[in-house]
C-alpha cells in the first residue's frame, strides 16, 4: 500500500459560506483566505502527479501556510498560541 501525505493550503471552495457558527447559523460569506486560495482544478492535479510520481508527502500551500506547518512541526505549542488568535471561519 502507498500513502500520500497532503499538506493543504487553502483551496477556493465554498466550505466557509456552508460553514455554521457555534450557534448553528450558516456563515453565509466567503473568508478572505479561501478566496484567494488555489483552484481545485488545480489542486486536485497537483495531487494526482505527486500519486503518479510516488511522492510520500506534498505541500500545496502559500508562504503562511508553509510557515504554519513550520511552526507546528518544530514549536508545536507556539504553533498552538498563534492558531488560538487567529481569526477562521
Amino acid at each position: 500500500m502507498k500513502v500520500l501525505i497532503v499538506y493543504p493550503g487553502f483551496v477556493m471552495t465554498k466550505i466557509s459560506e456552508n460553514a455554521l457558527s457555534g450557534n448553528g447559523v450558516k456563515h453565509g460569506k466567503m473568508d478572505e483566505a479561501i478566496l484567494k486560495g488555489i483552484d481545485p482544478n488545480e489542486y486536485a492535479i497537483e495531487i494526482l502527479n505527486a500519486i503518479m510520481s510516488e511522492k510520500k508527502e506534498m505541500i500545496i500551500a502559500g508562504p503562511k501556510e508553509k510557515f504554519g506547518i513550520f511552526l507546528h512541526k518544530y514549536f508545536p505549542n507556539l504553533f498552538a498560541s498563534f492558531i488560538a488568535r487567529t481569526k477562521v471561519t
